[in-house]
């Protein structure tokens, strides 16, 4: 009887602590929402960005949907587990934590793209796939989002770069990224001027 009694004790503790935490998350999210707002506002009226869009004459030229096949799914819930294993495992992050496995996937998966060699390989060995596979797989599981009437999945990439003359962005790059990801690819000097 005492065993029970301790645990609706800590099962209502546990319900308390989440209402709690339910409040808070919202007050942070709330907090999130008006700082980008405000931070959205006050970008209207900058002319600081002097941004070169690589990607504006790309459009989506791939006739292949793509498939989410068993492959992707043991990749993309391996990554997953391991993502949120290291994630939880970092003492240096304290609080509550917020992770993405699919907004990782793409980032990686839209660096891939732009890699080569080793680079490339160690990539497609953390993702589980190789990045052809992965494009595709990703393009149909992100086709397959929410897209009714009371909810909508969408996802946004762009990939920037450092516009110094030191990096040439290949034509296959920028149309890959096109056809797979819908990503813009900008150029942008990142000085202090």
């Amino acid at each position: 009887a005492r065993t029970t009694e301790r645990g609706l004790k800590a099962g209502k503790e546990r319900i308390m602590s989440g209402k709690k935490l339910g409040k808070k998350l919202g007050s942070w999210m709330a907090l999130l929402l008006a700082a980008a707002m405000l931070l959205s506002l006050s970008a209207c009226g900058t002319s600081s960005v002097r941004a070169q869009d690589l990607s504006a004459s790309y459009s989506r030229r791939a006739a292949e949907s793509g498939a989410v096949t068993e492959e992707f799914k043991t990749a993309f819930a391996n990554f997953s587990f391991a993502l949120l294993k290291t994630a939880l495992s970092d003492q240096s992050l304290k609080g509550n934590k917020l992770l993405s496995p699919l907004s990782a996937a793409e980032c990686l998966a839209l660096a891939a793209n732009g890699a080569g060699g080793e680079t490339k390989a160690e990539m497609e060995a953390v993702l589980g796939l190789t990045t052809d596979e992965l494009n595709k797989a990703l393009y149909a599981f992100s086709q397959g989002l929410a897209q009714g009437k009371d909810e909508k999945a969408l996802l946004a990439n762009s990939v920037w770069l450092r516009n110094d003359g030191s990096l040439q962005v290949k034509e296959d790059f920028l149309q890959t990224l096109a056809d797979w990801y819908a990503a813009e690819i900008y150029a942008e000097p990142f000085t202090d001027e």
